[in-house]
């Protein structure tokens, strides 16, 4: 009974060890965002304190005291239980259990189910564009999804697209002017922010941007 309580204890702070050591990483939540220090200087204290039964068991013959062990061993699995839980199913609302347990692992599949996302829409804008060429949102909008992905050329097309169909499409302008920044085609970008600016003569928004163009890149 001693050596299988020494054993338990030893497994228990490994654990809350590991869990301490994910916490701090960013790679395991328990869902509360900072307060999630709350939870890890609670299981710092923990291990200490098994640190400190362990140490006391050395001096104890558990042989003839199996209520006191059983005791100590069920008490760490509740407490083994009960922050599996706390980072599982209970997690809080920052970033609520989704079956992923790691963060790096919830986060690549939400990435892939995204990515499947726009690509789900792009495919329908696709369809509305082929039966009605003539629909300018449907462009914008299909330039919207392939700005989220990163694919600054693919969204400047549709959105010329759209202003191509509707010369007068403010939202065209602005967020094509927006992408050609990404690729770092100022002088593109402002020629676009100044027809956006005409279109819509009081965006202060857009004034201030073609000033901070014009200052920064000595358009």
């Amino acid at each position: 009974m001693n050596k299988f309580t020494r054993l338990t204890l030893g497994i228990s702070a490994i654990f809350f060890i590991l869990v301490i050591l994910l916490s701090f990483s960013g790679t395991l939540t328990f869902g509360h965002g900072i307060g999630d220090m709350a939870y890890i200087l609670f299981l710092i204290f923990w291990t200490l304190a098994i640190g400190a039964i362990y140490k006391y068991t050395k001096r104890v013959d558990f042989n003839s005291r199996k209520s006191l062990s059983v005791l100590i061993v069920f008490v760490l699995f509740l407490s083994v239980f009960y922050t599996v839980d706390q980072f599982t199913f209970d997690r809080g609302p920052e970033f609520r259990w989704d079956g992923h347990i790691l963060l790096s692992v919830a986060k690549a599949d939400h990435l892939k189910q995204t990515e499947q996302g726009y690509e789900n829409e792009i495919q329908q804008f696709d369809s509305l564009t082929a039966s009605n060429p003539s629909d300018f949102k449907s462009f914008y909008e299909k330039g919207l999804l392939f700005r989220h992905q990163g694919e600054w050329q693919k969204s400047i097309s549709e959105y010329e697209r759209a202003i191509k169909i509707n010369p007068n499409y403010f939202d065209a302008y602005f967020e094509c002017a927006y992408s050609y920044c990404n690729i770092q085609q100022y002088g593109k970008a402002l020629e676009l922010y100044q027809k956006a600016s005409e279109i819509d003569t009081t965006n202060i928004r857009v004034k201030n941007i073609i000033k901070n163009l014009k200052e920064y890149h000595h358009l």
